[in-house]
C-alpha cells in the first residue's frame, strides 16, 4: 500500500485490509493451506508497510501486534512441516488443529486492520 493511499483514508485502501472470501481456509484442500498463509503473511506485510509509514502515535502502537500476528504465522508453519511426517489420526488431528490456527489467524489480522482502519477514519 503506498502512503499516498495510506494517507487519503480512501474506502478502497481500508477494504483492502480485508480478507478475500477465497482466502479462507475452508476453501483450501490441506495441500494448499501453504498458500493461504503466504497471503496471509503478505495481508500482515502490508499492514506492517502502512503502520510504519504513519508517524503517529497510532502507527507505533500497532507494529508490535503485527509482529505478533507474523510470529503466529511462523508457528502455523511449522506446525505444518510437524504434521506432514505424521498419518492417519495423528495427522487429521493435526490439519484440523492447524486450520482453527489458520481461521483464528485470519480473524486476528482482519480484526487489527478494521481497528487500524477506524482510527484512520477517525484522525
Amino acid at each position: 500500500m503506498n502512503s499516498q493511499t495510506h494517507q487519503t483514508h480512501s474506502p478502497n485502501a481500508i477494504n483492502a485490509f480485508r480478507t478475500p472470501e477465497f482466502y479462507r481456509p475452508a476453501s483450501f484442500p490441506h495441500a494448499r493451506i501453504d498458500l493461504h498463509l503466504s497471503a496471509l503473511r503478505a495481508r500482515i506485510e502490508e499492514l506492517l508497510e502502512a503502520a510504519s509509514a504513519d508517524n503517529t502515535s497510532v502507527g507505533a502502537r500497532i507494529r508490535p501486534l503485527l509482529d505478533e500476528l507474523l510470529i503466529k504465522q511462523e508457528a502455523i508453519c511449522w506446525k505444518i512441516r510437524v504434521a506432514k511426517r505424521f498419518h492417519g489420526d495423528a495427522h487429521e488431528a493435526l490439519m484440523a488443529d492447524i486450520l482453527e490456527s489458520v481461521d483464528r489467524l485470519r480473524i486476528a489480522i482482519d480484526l487489527v486492520a478494521r481497528a487500524y482502519s477506524d482510527v484512520l477514519q477517525v484522525i
